[in-house]
């Protein structure tokens, strides 16, 4: 190599080591450029002889052997040595595709259980780690037991059973533990035994979920209270049959209160009782057995039948003067309620009132704990639990609360937590890529407001001073209505109450949107026009704006990944070489795609969310 840096003519002239010289005759050899060639006592300029090739002497991938759960990826790195080899270009190919695939940057999917071998080859030199893909873990979302409390008798046992949710939780076992197993002890198949007298926790777990239920096992109690409630109310006394310890005997029950009767059973100390009822001729007995009476058994201090169940707990009959009714409407109509009643024979109305997350409320005086029959209007349509003979069967109830709905009566007030605002969140059926705005009617105000994104193609909005009242809902999004349809040519409106207002697709619900945490979106793009340079894709998300030059996928696909933290919608604009396709203009401004999700694919005209092409993606 000759320093030569303004490349002037260079004379050269070659001597073998013996005293030999070459030197052109006396002329020597006269030449420029880069490189002088002298063979057979020719010159030739520019002409290396020869090029150096570096092979790769290994490969090595870092990490080793690795584990993915199904739908999960891992990028792997690979390296070529020595660093100077002349081809250093990585491939990436799996074993098993249909368990785990690989992309020529190194990203492994996991597919499919099972195991697949990862190989990186360079220079013909390869290294492999082996995947093994797990199927995908579901959670155990909670567990319920059977029952929140049961009463034992020293020696007696309950069986109870333990649900786990959602069905298709990866680990459904359940295992059981006792708080005390000197008053308690639970089998593993959920069988609970009476110890001695106290009390213990039984915990049911899977999946790091629990739930319990609380032990009574009483001690020994010289008598038995017996309470009993009829499910029809004949006007009758009843009879109360009882065998305890080999001996059958009877005695007449006093009225206690509430509908409930009372009788004691002498000298049961602890022992079990077998119990029968009879009221008019009519036997409660829990059922028949080869034509006899089955019978209800407890022990203890306390047992309670009604309805068919036994418990050991005393009937709760405070004597209240008035009833308060609480009646929450299956259908909203908007119009308030009227509540028919009937009290120890008379009969009268009340028109309800407002009272919170759709309920309303009345009170009937002078009940004194009687029974009411119930019976509600609104609008002309009547809820009165059925017809008998062509009447009213009413609901029937005693007691200072009152509450029914869907047909169920209940004695628990409705819980409706007081909120200064409701927070109203919507998503419309159809993008426009305009903003909704939201009217609004509350305690008969109306108002609107502009709402504002909030993510996943949700709006949001803040509906202030509501307090629990009920709130009128209508939607207009780029001049098209969303009220729940018509009611003589006027909006319905959907009509909700409380902290949470979500509407879509036509429904209310009280739930918050739950969004993804997403750290980015994977766009996919395929040009309508075949073109050598790859699109540009522009994009909006949060207010921000930017630009990325998009990569080839596959099957005439582009890919780019635009930041969208937690599921906010972008907005999409694609240009081909000065050709902008961006679902046409608005006011001369591109009106844009708009999405939400960990993948947006756009083509023809048209955008669909969480999906992805369907070719190879190499």
């Amino acid at each position: 190599t000759i320093e030569n840096p303004d490349q002037q003519p260079v004379e050269v002239t070659f001597n073998n080591g013996s005293g030999n010289w070459d030197s052109n005759g006396g002329q020597n050899y006269k030449g420029t450029g880069d490189s002088i060639l002298v063979k057979d006592s020719k010159v030739t300029e520019g002409g290396a002889p020869c090029s150096v090739t570096v092979p790769v002497s290994s490969v090595s991938v870092a990490g080793g052997d690795f584990s993915l759960n199904v739908g999960a990826s891992r990028k792997l790195s690979a390296t070529v040595s020595p660093s100077n080899a002349t081809d250093r270009s990585v491939s990436w190919k799996s074993s098993d595709t249909s368990v785990a695939s690989v992309e020529q940057n190194g990203t492994v999917w996991g597919k499919k259980a099972g195991t697949a071998t990862i190989t990186a080859t360079a220079g013909g030199k390869s290294a492999s780690v082996r995947v093994t893909v797990s199927p995908a873990v579901v959670p155990v979302s909670s567990v319920s037991l059977s029952v929140s409390s049961v009463s034992l008798a020293v020696g007696q046992s309950r069986r109870v059973t333990a649900t786990v949710s959602p069905s298709n939780a990866t680990d459904r076992s359940v295992s059981w533990k006792s708080s005390d197993t000197s008053v308690a002890s639970v089998e593993q198949n959920g069988t609970v035994w009476g110890k001695k007298a106290g009390t213990a926790t039984i915990t049911a777990t899977a999946g790091g979920k629990s739930a319990s239920l609380t032990v009574t096992v009483p001690g020994q109690v010289s008598d038995s209270v017996v309470y009993y409630k009829p499910t029809v109310t004949l006007g009758v006394t009843p009879t109360l049959w009882y065998r305890v310890n080999g001996k059958a005997s009877s005695v007449r029950m006093a009225a206690y209160c509430d509908g409930w009767y009372k009788a004691v059973v002498p000298g049961t100390n602890g022992a079990q009782v077998k119990l029968v009822f009879e009221v008019g001729g009519k036997w409660d007995s829990n059922g028949l057995v080869n034509g006899q009476h089955r019978g209800y058994f407890g022990s203890g201090k306390v047992l309670a039948v009604t309805a068919g169940k036994l418990s050991s707990s005393a009937p709760s009959c405070p004597v209240v003067s008035d009833s308060v009714v609480y009646y929450k409407p299956t259908v909203t109509l908007g119009v308030t309620p009227t509540l028919w009643y009937r009290v120890n024979g008379k009969a009268s109305s009340v028109r309800m009132a407002a009272y919170c997350d759709g309920w309303y409320k009345a009170v009937v005086p002078g009940t004194n704990g009687a029974q009411v029959k119930l019976v509600f209007e609104v609008g002309g349509k009547w809820d009165s639990n059925g017809l008998v003979n062509g009447q009213h069967r009413g609901y029937f109830g005693s007691g200072k609360v009152l509450a029914v709905t869907a047909g169920k009566l209940s004695s628990s007030a409705p819980s409706c937590p007081v909120v200064s605002d409701s927070v109203v969140y919507y998503k419309p059926t159809v993008t426009l890529g305009v903003t909704p705005t939201l009217w609004y009617r509350v305690n008969g105000k109306a108002s609107s407001v502009r709402m504002a994104a909030y993510c996943d193609g949700w709006y949001k909005a803040v509906v202030p001073g509501t307090n629990g009242a009920q709130v009128k809902l209508v939607f207009e999004v780029g001049g098209k209505w969303d009220s729940n349809g018509l009611v003589n040519g006027q909006h319905r409106g959907y009509f909700g109450s409380g902290k949470v207002l979500a509407v879509t697709a036509g429904k209310l619900s009280s739930s918050a949107p739950s969004c993804p945490s997403l750290s980015s979106t994977t766009v996919w793009y395929q040009p309508s026009r075949v073109s050598l340079r790859s699109p540009v894709l522009w994009y909006r998300v949060n207010g921000k704006a930017s630009s990325v030059q998009m990569t080839a996928a596959c099957g005439g696909w582009y890919k780019a990944v635009v930041p969208a933290a937690n599921g906010a919608q972008v907005k999409l604009v694609f240009e081909v070489d000065g050709t902008w396709d961006s679902n046409g203009l608005v006011n001369g401004q591109h009106k844009g795609y708009f999405g939400a999700g960990d993948n947006l694919a756009v083509s023809n005209g048209g955008i669909i969310a969480n999906v992805t092409p369907g070719c190879k993606v190499l």
